[in-house]
């Protein structure tokens, strides 16, 4: 099962979504496959003398990498993916993408999301990389970044703590949160009590 499989593979990447999928018969899915998305996540690498990311205008500590977000909402979830951290916004509920047109309105919102953080990088002269598709995958803590085969570093959540996020802060209460239900039928109550 599961558990095993992560067990036997503590030593190896593992990667997990932020996107639920819906069954496919051969590989991880696409974005076509994603019905859901549960939080917004940015990849903020780091440089790195070993060489793990091309690019060289990058942070070189784990403050210049956290200031990258310092007008940004707190995150709910700090991961440090070894080469760099991951900072998930986990929704308070989770946001239905049942359409082509609702996974493309998710994208244009993460932008929207992203893009004064990024252009907060920009500014203090460090590049971050656009994360939009919905259906992107990430590492997961407890495991190893294998990305340099012969220097693997771990991967580790460093903070848990921040609060969930309301998704219409993001601009996300369009694109495919279950409306309210219709009122529920109330049923029939059948008694042989006679009226008073």
């Amino acid at each position: 099962d599961n558990v095993d499989f992560l067990e036997r593979n503590k030593t190896h990447s593992i990667y997990i979504s932020n996107a639920l999928y819906r069954p496919v018969e051969r590989g991880r899915g696409t974005a076509e496959d994603v019905v859901a998305m549960s939080s917004i996540v940015l990849d903020v690498d780091m440089f790195d003398e070993d060489g793990a990311h091309a690019a060289q205008n990058l942070p070189r500590t784990d403050d210049e990498a956290i200031s990258i977000i310092a007008h940004a909402p707190e995150p709910t979830i700090i991961v440090r993916t070894g080469h760099g951290f991951q900072f998930w916004w986990v929704f308070d509920e989770p946001v239905i993408l049942d359409s082509t047109e609702k996974k493309n309105r998710a994208a244009s919102a993460i932008r929207n999301f992203q893009y004064p953080i990024r252009d907060h990088a920009r500014s203090l002269g460090f590049q971050v990389d656009q994360t939009d598709d919905v259906g992107r995958i990430w590492r997961l803590p407890g495991y190893r970044n294998m990305k340099i085969v012969n220097k693997p570093v771990p991967v580790e959540c460093v903070d848990m703590g921040g609060s969930r996020h309301k998704v219409k802060s993001f601009g996300l209460d369009i694109v495919g949160l279950p409306t309210d239900p219709a009122p529920a039928a109330t049923p029939e109550v059948k008694t042989t009590a006679k009226p008073r």
